[in-house]
């Protein structure tokens, strides 16, 4: 179905949550002033013309994008409507892309959430992210000048609202749920082929090589801080850590090496049929990855395959036996059904 969407007067719960954006802001200003009234007075003196204009624009800006966000939420609770979003969940996105500071050194953005309704996009807060899947169909609440999302109500789960009752369902309920998701996942040993040791040894050395990129930054890293301790009296503790680090990175490439043939003498794979329960995609950097999820895991595929899944259809997951390493996947979608 087609999204609609509606204004409804802001609740009280509502207009608490806004206000939040609005205090975070004051705080986050209160501190960036502060902070900026000492870099200014230390620098003043050191700083031309032009570089002084240059920091005051900054600062402007700075300031304005604040501004702009306390803004957005006074105007939200001023109009005291919200918008409702209802229809149904096409796509899930994770957006996060790395990015540079001046001394080059890169890291991960904040990541983004964003909800797909056919061709219309919202960001939305990470516990409503997660607590809907694909295919649901959903009331968001949404508060729209500030960008945020408010609450999310989930219009097609009869079924677990009749489980439910007028209460929650308690800790040990939601763990048998859980229970009888994994019991529910249908178990068959076959043969291993050579083009599933094939695999077991790309995952194998995948996990090897992360292994020893680890160690090796570890031993750099401990050293350089060892190597000038090594007059001092303090000298056995960081010692103590080095080789208690050097221990547990040669026991986790021993068991790698222990699981792979461990599974190579059993000469038995398992294949878990089990069904889709949510699709996610992750963006960033100009690339894409697609997931599944299922009550069994969840793995990569390709953009065929993941738009030609829908929710509740059966995938097969082939994993070695002992190690559970997934060797291969595939789903009702590409003809393949093991025999």
């Amino acid at each position: 179905m087609a999204y609609k969407e509606r204004l409804e007067p802001l609740t009280t719960s509502d207009k608490k949550q806004v206000r939040k954006n609005i205090i975070g802001a004051g705080i986050f200003a209160v501190f960036s002033i502060g902070l900026c009234t000492v870099i200014s007075y230390n620098i003043e003196m050191q700083l031309d013309g032009v570089m002084l204009y240059f920091f005051a624009g900054f600062m402007v800006l700075f300031f304005g994008v604040i501004v702009f966000i306390a803004g957005s939420a006074v105007l939200d609770l001023r109009s005291g409507y919200k918008t409702i979003i209802t229809g149904v969940i096409t796509d899930k996105e994770r957006h996060q892309h790395r990015t540079r500071n001046s001394k080059g050194q890169s890291k991960n953005s904040q990541p983004r959430y964003i909800l797909h309704f056919d061709d219309k996009k919202v960001t939305v807060q990470y516990n409503h992210f997660s607590q809907v899947h694909v295919g649901d169909e959903v009331d968001l609440h949404y508060a729209k000048r500030s960008s945020l999302s408010l609450s999310v109500d989930i219009l097609n789960q009869s079924e677990i609202k009749a489980e439910e009752g007028n209460g929650e369902l308690s800790l040990q309920e939601k763990i048998n749920r859980l229970s009888q998701e994994k019991a529910s996942v249908e178990k068959k040993e076959y043969p291993l082929t050579k083009e599933d040791l094939k695999a077991l040894r790309k995952y194998r050395n995948g996990k090897l090589i992360t292994n020893f990129i680890f160690l090796i930054f570890f031993c750099f890293f401990a050293l350089a801080f060892l190597i000038p301790m090594a007059a001092s009296k303090w000298f056995i503790i960081p010692e103590i850590f080095f080789v208690g680090g050097i221990f547990l990175c040669c026991r986790w490439i021993m068991k790698c090496f222990s699981k792979y043939f461990k599974d190579k003498s059993l000469g038995m794979k398992i294949v878990a049929i089990s069904q889709v329960k949510d699709k996610q995609t992750s963006s960033g950097n100009g690339k894409r990855q697609y997931r599944i999820s299922s009550a069994y895991g969840t793995y990569p595929v390709d953009k065929p395959v993941y738009d030609a899944l829908k929710i509740g259809d059966s995938v097969f997951s082939f994993h070695g036996k002992h190690s559970d390493w997934l060797i291969a996947m595939h789903t009702e979608k590409s003809g393949y059904i093991p025999s």
